[in-house]
């Protein structure tokens, strides 16, 4: 693929987040500069991403916003700017920006400079899930604008399908990915893991690692483990992760001393010692009730850990649905602790899951598989 032809591309993300989606985001815009593609990051002043991304010498612009639908002034000041440094292709990388992107490039075109392109290409990049009909006339309008809608999972382009006006031949497929490599060979060991994340050595451990939020499901992991506590199991839980604002952490460690097993849960920050983090443990549950794309379980099936995980949202087809990772029905403690027992107890099998979720992840879902994809969709048209 001719990279060297000339096209600019922008992505926008002007929010002040960093959870996944912004994460995954300057990865995706650095592998993409490393293959030779022109990308430049359009984010928010003051934000976490536009300090990732400057501490990675990546190519940025500012752009500040308050609006997400019609701002007139939004669209037309994004536009002079898209227009001032030449750009040809907008990806659309936060559900926040689709309106202000599609009014910038199909209307405040009109008023452009002379001499400005009057057509930028427009590249929906999806990270949520559709939760509602977007059909209406008005976002009908809004959808049928773009050129392109990058669905990660089969799923979400069933649900884009049926819940937007989007046509078929607007969809593609191009997953939301990790970088194997370095998981895939870490030689960390677990007793070495443990004592790096201050766990106890010689227990069970099942833990989650993310945010500690509600939705995430963490609730449900602290009865699974009571129960098996209760019928004589030694297993612990370990909760990696930053607190919601909701400080959902404070739930769960009265949970905790409601349950009897304060002493059997283990809470650590955030850590960039991602393979310490999962390397430490037994067993990884994703107990999310319904995670559109999870980026850390892709990280635990590299890592070689096995892996639980809810039924619902894209874990099902992480999980090969059921092939390379257990599956449970969402926020049913029961079934979860069913799930751990039978990893305690059937090694081999567990053993022979762990083998094909790393080659599965290696094959489907490594960050090559998405620099090939983007750049044939950028440049092949």
């Amino acid at each position: 693929m001719d990279v060297t032809r000339m096209e600019r591309i922008a992505i926008i993300c002007s929010v002040g987040g960093w959870g996944g989606q912004e994460q995954n985001t300057v990865k995706t815009v650095s592998w993409l500069r490393e293959a030779g593609v022109d990308i430049t990051l359009i984010t928010a002043s003051d934000s976490r991403l536009t300090t990732a991304a400057r501490e990675l010498g990546l190519p940025l612009i500012t752009f500040d916003h308050t609006g997400k639908h019609l701002v007139w002034s939004d669209a037309r000041r994004l536009r002079a700017v898209l227009d001032e440094h030449g750009f040809t292709t907008l990806i659309i990388g936060h559900t926040r920006h689709l309106y202000i992107s599609v009014w910038a490039a199909r209307y405040a075109a009109r008023y452009a400079p002379v001499g400005a392109s009057s057509k930028l290409r427009l590249i929906y990049w999806q990270h949520v899930q559709i939760t509602m009909s977007r059909r209406d006339p008005y976002h009908a309008w809004f959808y049928r604008q773009l050129d392109t809608f990058i669905a990660p999972l089969d799923y979400l382009e069933e649900q884009a399908l049926e819940r937007t006006s989007l046509q078929c031949d607007q969809i593609v497929r191009i997953p939301h990915v990790i970088d194997t490599a370095p998981l895939l060979r870490s030689v960390i060991t677990r007793s070495d893991a443990r004592a790096m994340m201050n766990l106890p050595q010689d227990t069970f451990l099942v833990g989650t690692i993310g945010r500690i939020d509600r939705a995430k499901g963490q609730e449900y992991l602290l009865h699974a483990v009571a129960d098996l506590r209760r019928d004589g199991r030694s297993i612990e839980a370990v909760l990696i992760g930053e607190n919601s604002r909701e400080d959902y952490l404070g739930e769960l460690t009265a949970l905790a001393q409601q349950l009897g097993i304060s002493d059997a849960v283990h809470v650590r920050d955030h850590t960039s010692q991602i393979e310490a983090a999962f390397r430490s443990l037994d067993v990884f549950a994703m107990t999310s009730i319904s995670e559109p794309i999870g980026m850390v379980t892709l990280e635990a099936m590299a890592m070689g850990v096995p892996v639980i995980g809810t039924n619902s949202g894209g874990t099902p087809e992480l999980l090969d649905h059921g092939r390379v990772g257990r599956l449970i029905a969402p926020g049913d403690a029961a079934q979860l602790g069913e799930a751990i027992a039978w990893c305690m107890d059937h090694e081999e099998e567990v053993g022979l899951m762990v083998d094909d979720a790393r080659t599965w992840v290696r094959e489907r879902f490594d960050r090559s598989h998405q620099v090939e994809l983007f750049t044939h969709l950028l440049y092949s048209s």
